[in-house]
C-alpha cells in the first residue's frame, strides 16, 4: 500500500517536472533543434518533398524618398520589405509545450529566400536597427521584416520638366531559386500598398506620392531556368513651385523688360546697352539649367534642348547584367545618348532676344547712315549758296566776250573756259543736295518700317511661343 502511494506520488512529481520543463522556449528550441549549430535548417529549402514549391507571400510599402537624381537617373528610396513562408520542418503542437504558439529564432538559425531588386545599383542597405530574428509559429509558418535603403536606376522621361510626373521600378526576385522551387505570392493589391505607403509617408520634399502599381513577371534566364518576380511600379510627381519662383518667373519677365525695351530711344545707345544685359542676364540661367537637367536619351525636355553624344554606360550588378537582356528587349538601350541640356525654355527666350538685338543693331545702323547723309546734304548747301552769288559774273557772257577782245589773252580764255565746265558739272553731278535728301529720307523710312514690322512680329512670336510652351506642359 505505501509502496504504491509512493510510485504514484513519483509519477504526478515526474510529470509536473515535465510539464513545467516544457512550458520554457528553451525546451521548443531543443525539440525543434535550433540553435544547435544544425546547418541543414538554414542551408536548404525546407520541405520534406524537394519537388514541392515553397510559397512566399512578400509585401513591401515605401515609407521615405530620399533622393532623385536626375542627372544620373537614380532613385533612393527607404522601403518596409516584409515576407512569410512556410518551414515545413519545424513545426509543433502547442498543446506539448504548455500552449506556445509562436517563437522569435535567430534569422540565421533557419532558412530564408534572399531578395533582390533588379534595378539595384548598390547593395540594399538594412535600416539603423535591422532586424535580427524572424518569428516562427506552431503550424512552421515563418515571417520576417525589415526595413532597407535602395539606391536603383529609374528611366525617367523629363519633357515637361519642372512638371514631370516619373514612374521608377523595383523588381523584387531571388536569384538562387527558380519558379520550380520558390513562388513568390502578393500580399497586398495596388490600392491597399499605395494606401498604406501613404500613411505611413515621412518626407515632404520635392517630390509627391502617387500610387504604387504591383504586378507579377516571370523573367527566362536561358533555356530553361525560370524566376518568379514582382514588380512594384511607384509614380512620383515633382512639386513645381521652386523652380516657377526661382527660375520660370524670372526669366519671363526678361522676356518682359525685352519687350518694354522697344520704347526706349535708339539714338544714344542705351537701347542696345539695355538688351545686352537682358541677354546675359539669362545666359547666366542657362548655365544653372545645364547643372539642374538630366542627361538623357529619350524626349527633349520643353524647358531644354540638347546637344548630344554617344555614351557607353556599363552596368557592373553581379549576376544581374545579364538578366538585362532577357527583359523587354529594345526598351532600353545599354548603350544610350547623353543629352548635355540647356534649357528650351531659356533658349527661345534667348533666340528673341538675341534676334531683338539683331534687330536694335540694323535699325540703329541705318539712322547712322542716314544722319551722315543729313549732314552730307547741309555741306553741299552752303557751298551752293556761296556758288549761287558768285556765278553773276560769269553768267555774263558780253562781259566776258568784251574782256576777251580787250585782253586777247589765250590761257586766260582756257581758264574761263574750264571754270564754266567745272560749274555744269557741279550741277549736274548725282552729289546734288535734292538727291541726299531723298536718300537720307528713305534711309529713315526703312527703320520706322523694320522697328514697327518686327515689333509686332516679336510680340506675335513671344505669344505664340509661351503658348506652346504652356500648352506642352499642362496638356
Amino acid at each position: 500500500m505505501h509502496l504504491w502511494m509512493l510510485l504514484s506520488l513519483t509519477a504526478v512529481m515526474g510529470a509536473v517536472c515535465s510539464e513545467s520543463l516544457n512550458c520554457s522556449y528553451l525546451s521548443l528550441l531543443e525539440h525543434l533543434g535550433v540553435g544547435s549549430n544544425n546547418y541543414s535548417l538554414s542551408a536548404t529549402r525546407p520541405v520534406r518533398n524537394w519537388r514541392t514549391p515553397t510559397y512566399a507571400t512578400v509585401d513591401l510599402y515605401l515609407y521615405v524618398i530620399i533622393d532623385v537624381n536626375e542627372k544620373s537617373q537614380s532613385f533612393t528610396t527607404g522601403v518596409s520589405l516584409s515576407a512569410s513562408w512556410t518551414n515545413e520542418l519545424l513545426r509543433w503542437n502547442p498543446k506539448d509545450f504548455c500552449g506556445i504558439r509562436q517563437i522569435n529564432v535567430p534569422k540565421d538559425d533557419v532558412w530564408r529566400p534572399y531578395f533582390t531588386i533588379m534595378e539595384s545599383i548598390e547593395a540594399m542597405h538594412s535600416g539603423a536597427e535591422s532586424a535580427r530574428e524572424v518569428v516562427l509559429r506552431s503550424a512552421g509558418r515563418v515571417s520576417f521584416g525589415d526595413t532597407y535603403k535602395i539606391t536603383s536606376t529609374c528611366n525617367m522621361d523629363l519633357y515637361k520638366f519642372p512638371f514631370d510626373t516619373q514612374k521608377c521600378q523595383l523588381t523584387l526576385l531571388t536569384l538562387l531559386n527558380t519558379i520550380d522551387q520558390l513562388r513568390l505570392v502578393i500580399a497586398s493589391n495596388s490600392s491597399d500598398v499605395t494606401t498604406r505607403s501613404l500613411t505611413v509617408f515621412q518626407t515632404q520634399g520635392e517630390w509627391d506620392l502617387i500610387s504604387i502599381h504591383v504586378s507579377k513577371d516571370n523573367l527566362t534566364i536561358g533555356p530553361q531556368d525560370v524566376l518568379d518576380q514582382l514588380v512594384y511600379t511607384i509614380t512620383i510627381a515633382r512639386r513645381p513651385q521652386l523652380y516657377l519662383i526661382n527660375f520660370l518667373v524670372p526669366v519671363l519677365l526678361f522676356l518682359v523688360l525685352d519687350l518694354m525695351s522697344f520704347f526706349i530711344s535708339g539714338s544714344g545707345g542705351e537701347k542696345l546697352s539695355f538688351k545686352v544685359t537682358v541677354l546675359l542676364a539669362i545666359s547666366v540661367l542657362l548655365l544653372i539649367l545645364n547643372d539642374i537637367l538630366p542627361s538623357t536619351d529619350q524626349k527633349t525636355p520643353v524647358i531644354g534642348q540638347s546637344n548630344t553624344h554617344t555614351h557607353t554606360h556599363t552596368y557592373s550588378l553581379h549576376t544581374c547584367a545579364p538578366l538585362y537582356s532577357g527583359r523587354e528587349e529594345g526598351s532600353h538601350e545599354r548603350n544610350c545618348l547623353i543629352s548635355m541640356s540647356t534649357g528650351m525654355f531659356c533658349t527661345g527666350v534667348f533666340s528673341l532676344v538675341g534676334c531683338s538685338i539683331v534687330e536694335t543693331i540694323t535699325v540703329s545702323f541705318l539712322m547712322r547712315m542716314a544722319s551722315k547723309c543729313d549732314a552730307k546734304a547741309f555741306t553741299w548747301r552752303t557751298p551752293e549758296k556761296n556758288k549761287g552769288e558768285g556765278t553773276n559774273q560769269p553768267a555774263d557772257s558780253t562781259g566776258v566776250g568784251h574782256h576777251l577782245k580787250r585782253m586777247e589773252d589765250d590761257s586766260s580764255l582756257l581758264r574761263l573756259i574750264l571754270a564754266e565746265l567745272q560749274v555744269f558739272r557741279t550741277h549736274t553731278s548725282s552729289h546734288h543736295p535734292e538727291h541726299h535728301g531723298k536718300t537720307c529720307l528713305y534711309l529713315k523710312t526703312v527703320a520706322k518700317w523694320i522697328n514697327a514690322v518686327y515689333f509686332i512680329l516679336y510680340l506675335c512670336a513671344a505669344f505664340a511661343f509661351l503658348a506652346w510652351i504652356g500648352k506642352e506642359w499642362f496638356h
